[in-house]
């Protein structure tokens, strides 16, 4: 099984939780580790990502910038899952 990468740069915290899900697809991760900039609420981005994986082991912290396939962000969110 391969690790599949997502990120979303919407301020809206659902909205981008959504753009995650839908860039990883219909796959039923066993986990998801997410970094997610401060500007996110981390505990309301912490309940969208559990429910939005809610068969998923979810795992995330708050970061000072974000980093995707080589590429630093600023007030994303970024996942993995496997």
């Amino acid at each position: 099984m391969s690790v599949k990468i997502a990120k979303s740069q919407n301020s809206v915290i659902n909205s981008a939780v959504d753009e995650i899900r839908a860039t990883l697809g219909d796959t039923n991760p066993a986990l998801v580790l997410f970094f997610a900039s401060s500007t996110y609420e981390p505990g309301e981005i912490s309940k969208a990502m559990k429910k939005v994986f809610s068969s998923s082991t979810v795992i995330g912290c708050s970061t000072a910038g974000e980093i995707i396939s080589g590429h630093m962000l600023t007030n994303s969110v970024v996942a993995m899952a496997r």
